[in-house]
């Protein structure tokens, strides 16, 4: 495979086997690089990890933000209210690009730490090896 049909393989299986939000979790963790997308289920966890014992934190946040108590998933906006939906698969895919590129420029810090299937992990090493080839 020559370079440009790598990179369509390994953004086809972020999209088909990888779980997303792992993977920005896990980017984030190390360096806050896609913090403005990072979602997380909209649990009790959610609560005590970010708010604590704060509850008028907790509630400002969810007044002033897009908040419904049953949806799924939850994240913090750029106003530091909180937004929710059940639907982040496509917004997801739409970094997929920038994921890559991410992943690929800083892959000797993340390919022994992130959780990626072994065949992604290979694809991305091979696209790794292809750069300065002829696409």
């Amino acid at each position: 495979m020559n370079k440009d049909e790598i990179l369509e393989q390994i953004k086809a299986n972020m999209i088909e086997k990888e779980d997303l939000m792992s993977i920005i979790s896990d980017i984030n963790s190390y360096d806050g690089n896609f913090d403005d997308i990072q979602w997380w289920e909209n649990d009790e966890d959610f609560f005590d990890t970010f708010y604590g014992e704060d509850v008028m934190e907790a509630v400002r946040a969810v007044c002033y933000g897009d908040y419904t108590f049953t949806d799924e998933y939850v994240k913090i906006n750029a106003y530091g209210n909180l937004e929710t939906t059940n639907y982040i698969q496509d917004e997801l895919e739409g970094y997929v690009d920038e994921i890559v590129d991410h992943l690929a420029d800083n892959w000797d810090e993340f390919k022994d730490t992130i959780n990626l299937t072994s065949e992604t992990k290979e694809l991305i090493d091979e696209y790794i090896g292809s750069e300065g080839e002829e696409e």
